[in-house]
């Protein structure tokens, strides 16, 4: 399952233990486990603000996995649980290099190692080519090949921060307990995400593909791409495109959510999680804000 210069080379050192999970609260009464939805149904258009966030309401959602549809989650997202959170905001899209890009320019964010990924403890020039930063018609893709600090100076930048997990997987799956951020489904004929097909397969030919499925990228696309993939909560790419670091962290560093273009369907299910170090820069790795 290892993937050049990918965040999947992380998986196998996912925790069991549950992720601590800032300003929220675990509901201690037993309650059934949601039943999701099954087919594609786009959600109604969500407004944004001024700066493009959407607003996730408080309430409780499930978080995690929901065993009662899903057969293949890992023992790190087990078990599922009910969580309460307060509303918040959330990025509608990943940040772009043009967003990132005004955050060097007024010098409160670093370039540094940009246009090299640096993942396992080394320089991956293999996978250079697929960092955006400073190539040409990259500026609407999301930034990529950042590091954790990189991505907490621009949304401090911003007035923002980087949400948690649980605000992330709210964010991105709702509250019915759904196994994609589009359904419980994956629907033929339907492009929902930047993920490994077709297009990837004559330069990876080694890789896991999504079979008749073809995006029509290699690397990264520009962000909000996919309108059939929006998340109930009106936010587009929360699964594929690029990973997405998070606030919440353990010893085996910060987590990142949401799949990449690396990866095939058996890893974008919505609540699969990823650990790794603050310094790896991957060319399927990027970061939202939230507030």
């Amino acid at each position: 399952m290892s993937r050049t210069a990918s965040f999947l080379r992380f998986l196998p050192v996912l925790l069991v233990a549950g992720t601590v999970l800032a300003d929220a609260r675990v509901a201690c009464a037993a309650e059934p486990t949601p039943a999701p939805t099954a087919h594609f149904k786009r959600p109604k258009p969500v407004p944004r603000t001024s700066d493009g966030m959407v607003r996730v309401p408080a309430g409780k959602f499930f978080m995690g996995c929901n065993e009662q549809a899903d057969e293949d989650c890992l023992d790190d997202e087990k078990p599922g649980k009910f969580v309460e959170l307060p509303a918040f905001e959330i990025d509608a899209t990943e940040v772009t290099v043009a967003q990132f890009g005004a955050c060097v320019q007024a010098k409160a964010c670093s370039a540094a190692g940009l246009n090299m990924p640096f993942v396992d403890g080394k320089d991956d020039p293999k996978m250079a080519p697929y960092c955006n930063w400073q190539k040409k018609n990259r500026q609407q893709h999301p930034i990529n090949c950042v590091d954790w600090t990189q991505a907490l100076a621009y949304c401090r930048w911003a007035g923002k921060r980087l949400p948690t997990e649980a605000e992330w997987e709210r964010a991105a799956r709702g509250t019915d307990g759904r196994i994609y951020v589009w359904g419980n489904e994956t629907e033929r004929g339907i492009k929902f995400t930047n993920i490994a097909d077709e297009s990837a397969r004559k330069v990876f030919p080694e890789w896991k593909h999504t079979g008749r499925y073809d995006d029509g990228f290699v690397g990264t696309a520009p962000a909000g791409s996919f309108p059939d993939g929006v998340s109930p909560a009106g936010a587009l790419d929360m699964i594929g495109n690029v990973w997405e670091w998070t606030g919440d962290s353990r010893e085996a560093g910060h987590s990142v959510r949401g799949a990449s273009w690396t990866f095939e369907p058996a890893w974008v299910r919505v609540s699969l999680r990823g650990w790794t170090k603050d310094a790896t820069r991957a060319a399927d790795g990027g970061f939202r804000c939230a507030r």
